[in-house]
């Protein structure tokens, strides 16, 4: 359909000349109009499937939704949720140490692992198959301020000349991602939990420890 209208419009490439609407060329693409209403419906469903994965969901549709994970896990499974505390239960499934902070039964944790897989796959096929054609909506403000920095491809949701791959063995990328990242799960762990451990969990739970956590997590932006 896009190349019926785009030769109807004239936009053809520099070696291929239709001036005639009624060519035979035409005769082969079908007309949207001329076709059934069911493949009409069902492209606008498709088309209506795909916004609604790629576009950001409203705070009242996935705040509930990750709400409701803490009933459902407690309740029926009797687990609290957690992500930080996934690390550490690999550590002392793969790595046997007297340590007393390892030293425990981790196979009754065994589905902390599938949960972190799921995390990992989820985040993999939203980066491949769902993320937004337009850029990330950045205030300008917040672009100069940025740009000031020296970072000026904001087209990801991380910039490249930090986060990228390529600049993970020079000095600031071993600051950034090496040590930023161990101090991150460092101060979770020392910390009790991280924001789901802490924001979900022992916030809905009332612990004074969680919200004061919690707070601290905002505070420190």
């Amino acid at each position: 359909m896009k190349i019926r209208e785009n030769i109807e419009e004239g936009n053809l490439p520099n070696n291929l000349k239709i001036s005639d609407k009624h060519h035979p060329l035409l005769k082969t693409i079908p007309d949207p109009s001329s076709l059934p209403l069911t493949c009409y419906n069902n492209s606008l469903t498709l088309q209506r499937m795909q916004e609604l994965l790629t576009e950001p969901w409203p705070w009242y549709v996935t705040g509930p939704l990750l709400g409701t994970m803490i009933p459902l896990l407690l309740f029926l499974h009797n687990k609290m949720l957690g992500v930080s505390s996934t690390m550490r239960h690999m550590c002392s499934a793969l790595i046997p140490t007297s340590i007393k902070y390892f030293n425990y039964n981790w196979r009754e944790h065994v589905w902390t692992f599938w949960f972190g897989a799921g995390l990992l796959l989820s985040g993999l096929v939203g980066r491949l198959f769902m993320t937004p054609a337009e850029p990330v909506a950045i205030s300008e403000a917040t672009q100069k301020d940025l740009n000031s920095l020296g970072l000026t491809d904001l087209s990801g949701l991380m910039p490249d000349q930090i986060f990228g791959i390529e600049h993970l063995f020079t000095l600031q990328g071993f600051l950034f991602m090496v040590l930023g990242g161990f101090l991150v799960g460092f101060g979770v762990r020392y910390a009790g939990g991280c924001t789901a451990g802490h924001g979900f969990m022992g916030v809905s739970m009332f612990n004074t420890s969680s919200i004061i956590a919690l707070i601290s997590f905002f505070a420190g932006g």
